[in-house]
């Protein structure tokens, strides 16, 4: 709340914000050699009086972290020497300012393009933010004709990246839509304190499942001894027997859930087990949530990425073992890959994040029906990987699909029914 900033802390302005951009940039950029001068650079910066980057940086600091340090308000917050007169690097506080002010110049801007697409009388606009593994994997199939698919005067803008990175744009008012993964069986469920976002779920169910290198070590606690640590290795010959017995070997990781060998999550011997690769990402089932944050505590999280695909990759390198979505290790090579137990608390859905401060549009919520008929409609496609490709001239099923769909929603009026995201899908 605006009344709640005490009237001392002026407003930074959009040049003092792009000025901390830039000294973000320089400190993370430069060689190490120039990055040692930067602790007596700014020593004189940040105690300058007439210095306008002094000026410029002293209040960003003080609008946003209050002030702190003998260095200035809030440097030591942020920028920190490895070692007594060695390099400045940014601590984990800096990038993430550095994301956020990002965020802000960014709504500046799509403010002002909306503002100007108004008054010229231009189409509307839906700003839809898609996760990199979701959107390569099966929304580009959803997506392949999408100015069809929007309707006559609408635009969609895809913005794709990490689901860390697009909820917070979201809750900024920078994109009206994310398509990613979430809790299996939510329903406007809030997803965090801090933030007006929730998320419905499009009742697409995907297990996850935990990879590793076909010759890394996987100690799990036994059924039979549950009082004795790491007696039994459960990737010993899983390979050869479960992977390397396929004829044809065409589909060697391509598998159902019902195929692979179970780890019940909380068997898993965590200090004899490769370190995990962590995928920052947002909706991970609770169970499996709380596990992740416990390895973390425990320093058994080897690196954290940010999309599933470089996880696939480090894995297959042999670096440490990951959970990940089932859908995408279908025909991938290169790993082990395990069911994990309970079953029904290890899901997942593909499904749509908005924000409940800010009703959808009814062109966004359109769209959001859209997908969830798609996916209803080609379920088993999709499983099969085999999506089919909307409004492609030689594909008749998506023609067939875009007739269905126009005729049931004919008499809805997606404006209002955007309004009462409680009541979406609730009934058939």
């Amino acid at each position: 709340m605006l009344e709640s900033i005490p009237p001392e802390h002026a407003y930074p302005g959009v040049g003092d914000l792009n000025t901390y951009l830039r000294v973000y940039d320089a400190i993370n950029s430069a060689p190490e050699d120039q990055r040692r001068h930067f602790s007596d650079i700014f020593d004189l910066v940040v105690h300058g009086k007439t210095s306008t980057v002094h000026g410029r940086l002293e209040r960003v600091f003080r609008f946003f972290l209050g002030p702190s340090g003998e260095r200035g308000p809030g440097f030591d917050r942020l920028f920190k020497p490895t070692v007594p007169g060695g390099p400045l690097v940014s601590t984990m506080e800096a990038t993430r300012l550095y994301e956020r002010i990002n965020d802000l110049l960014r709504m500046y801007e799509t403010t002002r393009q909306d503002m100007a697409r108004i008054l010229k009388g231009h189409e509307k606009l839906i700003r839809v933010g898609v996760t990199s593994t979701f959107g390569r994997w099966l929304l580009s199939y959803i997506f392949s004709d999408l100015n069809s698919l929007a309707g006559p005067g609408v635009r969609v803008e895809i913005d794709i990246g990490n689901s860390y990175e697009l909820v917070p744009r979201l809750d900024a008012g920078l994109l009206d839509i994310i398509f990613a993964y979430g809790e299996y069986g939510a329903k406007h469920t809030p997803q965090d304190p801090l933030t007006d976002v929730a998320f419905t779920c499009l009742n697409y169910p995907i297990q996850m499942v935990l990879i590793c290198h076909p010759k890394a070590e996987v100690w799990v606690h036994s059924k039979h001894h549950p009082s004795r640590r790491s007696i039994e290795d459960v990737n010993k010959n899983y390979w050869k027997s479960h992977y390397m017995a396929i004829a044809g070997a065409e589909d060697l990781a391509h598998r159902g859930d019902e195929t692979r060998k179970a780890i019940q999550i909380d068997s898993l011997d965590i200090g004899a087990s490769p370190d995990i690769i962590l995928v920052n990402s947002w909706g991970y089932p609770p169970r499996l949530k709380a596990k992740l944050e416990d390895l973390r505590r425990q320093k058994k999280v080897a690196k954290e990425v940010s999309s599933f695909l470089e996880a696939l990759s480090l894995v297959r390198m042999g670096i440490g073992m990951a959970f990940v979505a089932g859908a995408h290790i279908q025909k991938k090579r290169g790993f082990s890959a395990f069911k994990l137990e309970p079953e029904k608390e290890m899901k997942r859905s593909l499904g749509v994040y908005y924000d409940t401060k800010r009703p959808l549009s009814g062109e966004a919520f359109r769209l959001v029906c859209l997908i969830r008929e798609y996916i209803d409609a080609f379920r088993e496609n999709i499983c099969d990987d085999r999506p089919p490709l909307l409004g492609h001239p030689e594909l008749k099923v998506g023609g067939d699909f875009l007739e269905t769909f126009e005729e049931k929603y004919a008499n809805v009026d997606f404006a209002k029914q955007a309004k009462h995201p409680e009541r979406w899908f609730a009934k058939k």
